[in-house]
């Protein structure tokens, strides 16, 4: 199988932030995995199904530009060279096995399986935004706080809204209250006056005042019976 130098210089093209927003609910745009934190270096299956080192390391940006399928690679803090492939820290595509498939798909190419694999585009509702210098497991922690901050957010946004809505409910109500004391202030101030212009006679002054008062205590009652 031939490859080419100039096949493992893909630059990397970091997509939209709607791609890497929150937890579980984000769109679901094309994206590739050589754009994502979560594409990890860790050792190779060997045969019997064990690994020399457990753990998902970091694809810094150099591997990234030149992936392949078969590398060396001594991960974590261990000084052991281990034969190394690329996976999936959240397990949402089998990196190997699609690799595996474009090797045999393609037994000569210039382009090595696993650069056409990482940069294909695909639909993955668990992608982020590969940040240089983390490793998968801190993107995860990196992710988590995002959705923990973004929640936050938005319960402050509503607890505002909900203030708002109280603020113009009370506001509402210190209007109404002020109305029936203004209402009945004017009822026991008209209820004087009738009483007291009961005790007149006929003849005295201000007894027809004190009925135009009256007439107008009924107006203003008929009124607020009529509005609320």
């Amino acid at each position: 199988m031939l490859f080419s130098e100039t096949s493992r210089a893909t630059p990397i093209q970091v997509p939209s932030s709607k791609a890497s927003s929150g937890l579980g609910s984000r769109s679901m745009d094309a994206v590739r995995c050589v754009d994502c934190g979560y594409l990890a270096r860790r050792a190779r299956m060997q045969i019997g199904g064990w690994r020399a080192h457990e753990g998902y390391h970091e694809a810094d940006t150099v591997f990234r530009n030149n992936a392949s399928e078969s590398f060396d690679f001594a991960p974590g803090e261990t000084n052991a060279v281990n034969k190394g492939e690329i996976g999936c820290y959240r397990q949402a595509a089998d990196l190997p096995s699609e690799i595996r498939a474009a090797r045999e798909a393609k037994r000569i190419s210039a382009v090595d399986p696993a650069q056409e694999v990482i940069n294909r585009s695909r639909q993955c509702s668990k992608f982020f935004v590969y940040e240089p210098g983390v490793d998968p497991p801190g993107h995860l922690v990196e992710e988590k706080a995002a959705a923990l901050e973004d929640d936050r957010r938005q319960f402050e946004k509503t607890l505002a809204d909900f203030q708002v809505q109280l603020s113009a409910r009370e506001a509402r109500q210190n209007w109404r209250l002020g109305v029936y004391a203004l209402i009945v202030t004017l009822i026991i101030g008209c209820v004087h006056i009738w009483a007291s212009a009961i005790a007149m006679p006929s003849d005295a002054i201000g007894i027809n005042f004190g009925r135009r008062v009256l007439a107008y205590t009924q107006t203003v009652a008929s009124w607020f019976n009529r509005t609320f």
